[in-house]
């Protein structure tokens, strides 16, 4: 049965909390539980029946979880076990929630603790803390109104706002929750800087930024990179920093590159992935996997330039006397060109680009006929130029040659 309070107390409370609830100002735009599980740590106080802990080593602990709701079990040493959450049957009252204890934001980064909490010695089982009164109790039924008409209690990231107080009834009475102190769940950011592999490297020096928060150097912080395998620890110990924003060097190699950081509490606070690869318009497709050009490039100092496809022939002159010869010139530029020249008295020897290598600014070469003494037509045809096979033809005429009858 809800018992309200006295009247007097809560008109001196209600302005306390009005007070704090201004003076306190958030600390994140998220609510501070949603990051992990929230302690709540120390001890309450009840001038009826003395300190109540909600969390320091022993086997209680009261939590709030990421999705608001308060659950575990605070002790007592005069009334044993109380009970957050799991809870049915509530009392009614004036200003109190019938539910099990949960976090309701009241804005500006300020919440409240509403619903109700339990003294198992005074249900009826005391194993599970349920049912109605237990028959020893002398009609004390062991519930704890977490708030009321005047009456709450007030939290932030920062912790357990003063003049926060719950109501626990003529036998426990008022309890000052203002000792209460949060330990926010350890959070941690990654931010990789990634790097370009320069040509003939397999890779590159970049940086990993990182943040620890709510986290002492006994939670044994630390950093592990996932990929590229094995999983190695870079960074722990006395080399993590706890505050501003350092940042670490990091050797990044080609493809993903993914990082882990770490406490002793939560194996996976957060993982960063950042892909890298070869300066612009390279691989690691060279021995040993540097980073080398891609087809179509040549490298060009640091850097990959585009190589030109010409594929032109010429003759130096299209007509000529019977008998004469003729210079045919070639221009080429390509990826891998691999040319042939086809054309009267032409031979393998006279074909001067056979399985060249990239050719990135186009270069002439010169091929000097046989006597030509009929039309004549001479065809380039390349692969490694274009995309494919392609053909180029230049025509020399004869002059026809009379004479006297």
């Amino acid at each position: 049965m809800y018992t309200a309070p006295s009247q007097t107390r809560l008109n001196i409370m209600s302005k306390l909390l009005f007070v704090v609830a201004l003076a306190v100002t958030p600390f994140f735009s998220e609510a501070f539980y949603q990051t992990g599980t929230t302690e709540m740590n120390n001890y309450a106080w009840s001038s009826n029946i003395g300190w109540i802990s909600m969390g320091n080593g022993g086997n209680e602990q009261v939590s709030i979880n990421t999705n608001g709701t308060v659950t575990g079990y605070a002790w007592s040493s005069n009334i044993g076990w109380i009970r957050f959450g799991g809870l049915s049957g509530f009392p009614t009252g004036g200003g109190t929630t019938a539910s099990n204890a949960q976090l309701v934001s009241t804005g500006g980064g300020n919440y409240q603790l509403r619903g109700w909490a339990r003294a198992c010695a005074g249900a009826a089982n005391t194993a599970s803390c349920s049912g109605g009164t237990h028959p020893s109790a002398g009609g004390w039924d062991g519930w704890i109104a977490l708030s009321g008409s005047n009456h709450t209690v007030v939290l932030s990231s920062s912790g357990v706002a003063a003049g926060s107080y719950a109501w626990g009834g003529n036998v426990v009475g008022w309890i000052d929750m203002s000792g209460v102190t949060l330990q926010l769940a350890p959070t941690a950011t990654l931010t990789p800087s990634g790097c370009s592999i320069a040509l003939g490297d397999t890779s590159c020096s970049g940086s990993l930024g990182y943040r620890f928060s709510n986290v002492t150097s006994a939670n044994n912080p630390r950093i592990t990179k996932l990929i590229p395998t094995p999983t190695a620890v870079v960074l722990s110990g006395s080399s993590v920093q706890l505050t501003g924003n350092p940042t670490m060097a990091v050797t990044y190699v080609p493809g993903t590159n993914r990082f882990r950081s770490s406490v002793d509490s939560n194996s996976n606070l957060v993982t960063a992935t950042v892909n890298v690869g070869c300066i612009a318009n390279a691989s690691p497709t060279g021995a040993g996997g540097v980073c080398v050009c891609n087809s179509g490039y040549t490298q060009t100092g640091n850097s990959c330039t585009t190589v030109q496809t010409v594929m032109e022939i010429s003759a130096e002159r299209s007509l000529i006397r019977q008998g004469e010869t003729v210079d045919i010139s070639i221009e080429i530029a390509g990826p891998s060109p691999n040319c042939t020249i086809a054309g009267p008295g032409v031979t393998s020897a006279d074909n001067p680009i056979v399985n060249q290598g990239p050719i990135p600014t186009p270069q002439t070469f010169v091929y000097t006929t046989e006597e030509i003494n009929n039309l004549a037509r001479f065809t380039l045809t390349c692969t490694g130029v274009y995309p494919d096979p392609q053909s180029e033809t230049t025509t020399v005429q004869v002059i026809p040659s009379y004479s006297e009858q």
